[in-house]
C-alpha cells in the first residue's frame, strides 16, 4: 500500500500565498501577524502555530484548518468532521437515517470505483 504524504503547514502557506499572488505583507496585514512571523511560518522556522494563529491564517486564505496544517487535502472549510457532526445533530431522526444511507451509498460507490 502506497503512503501518500500530505503537504506540511509551511508548504501549504507558501502554496496558498503564491497561488493567490499574495505578498507576505498582505498576509500580515490581513491576519494581524507580523511579516517576520509569516516568513518564519512559511519557511518552517516556526512550525508549531497556535490554534488561534491557524484560525487567522486559514480564514485569510479561506481554507480549512485541516488543509492548512497538512492534515487533509480538502480545502473547503465546510467539509470537516466538526461541521458534518454539527449538521447531523441538527437533523431530525428521519433525515439522520437518510444521511447515513446516502453516506453508505457513497462509500459503496467509492469502493466499486
Amino acid at each position: 500500500m502506497e503512503v501518500v504524504r500530505l503537504a506540511s503547514f509551511s508548504e501549504r502557506m507558501n502554496e496558498l500565498r503564491v497561488e493567490g499572488c499574495w505578498k507576505k505583507v498582505d498576509i500580515a496585514n490581513g491576519t494581524g501577524l507580523s511579516r517576520s512571523a509569516i516568513t518564519k511560518y512559511e519557511s518552517g522556522e516556526r512550525d508549531n502555530p497556535t490554534r488561534e494563529i491557524l484560525i487567522l491564517i486559514a480564514d485569510f486564505f479561506n481554507v480549512s484548518i485541516d488543509y492548512l496544517s497538512g492534515n487533509s487535502d480538502i480545502r473547503d472549510k465546510d467539509v470537516s468532521n466538526k461541521t458534518i457532526s454539527e449538521i447531523f445533530t441538527k437533523l431530525n431522526d428521519d433525515n439522520k437515517i437518510q444521511f447515513v444511507k446516502y453516506a453508505k451509498y457513497l462509500l459503496k460507490e467509492q469502493e466499486n470505483g
